[in-house]
């Protein structure tokens, strides 16, 4: 692996600990509650930031270290984001799954 490879990943397992410290130091009851009208609750932000990582950065990484010229299609992260929510999971990453949010 390259030494720019393995930047890489140190750069996004630093983010990982510093998600599980603050998520760690949140209380659980408010993780479904918006910070301001309009402004996503903590679920949905943490949902988001995983699929993002897992689905996007995860898949893309992977394909640009094993391919020559990847192409990539869109993600549609609305709609995977209101199927994981509507089961109130999140990626097996240690977070907290609280009951399911209504979305508008």
């Amino acid at each position: 692996m390259t030494p720019e490879y393995e930047a890489i990943i140190s750069r996004i397992e630093s983010s990982a600990a510093a998600v599980r410290r603050a998520v760690g130091d949140a209380p659980p009851q408010r993780f479904g509650l918006a910070p301001k009208p309009g402004e996503w609750p903590a679920m949905e932000t943490l949902t988001h930031v995983c699929q993002v990582i897992v689905h996007v950065y995860g898949t893309r990484i992977r394909r640009l270290m094993h391919e020559t010229a990847p192409e990539f299609a869109d993600f549609d992260e609305v709609s995977v984001r209101r199927a994981i929510m509507s089961k109130a999971r999140l990626c097996s990453y240690g977070l907290p799954s609280p009951k399911p949010l209504t979305w508008a």
